[in-house]
């Protein structure tokens, strides 16, 4: 069963203890289309670094946006678009000059 808490949903896959499952969980979360503060997604998720997952998927190519609401605190969200937005840079990547 999924847990709510403020309009969250937390995806009930994975080990709640090992980092790769949080990063998982933090991006079904954005991938349903909600927009979330890292301090809702610490108390959705239990887990205190939702703000290292969120580097961990923009490393990963996930074109994570934020926006400033009171207090300088950023709600982030991934634009509607953002397969496309993934697939165009997939394509645009430099070829590796060392693999086959």
């Amino acid at each position: 069963m999924q847990e709510k808490q403020k309009g969250i949903a937390a995806p009930e896959n994975h080990d709640k203890d090992n980092h790769i499952s949080t990063t998982y969980k933090v991006l079904e979360i954005l991938k349903s289309g909600q927009k979330v503060t890292a301090f809702a997604l610490d108390k959705v998720i239990m887990y205190c670094d939702a703000r290292k997952d969120l580097s961990d998927l923009r490393k990963k190519g996930y074109p994570i946006k934020y926006f400033l609401i009171a207090n300088n605190r950023r709600v982030h969200y991934l634009p509607s678009d953002w397969e496309r937005i993934m697939a165009e840079a997939e394509k645009n990547k430099p070829k590796d000059l060392f693999s086959l």
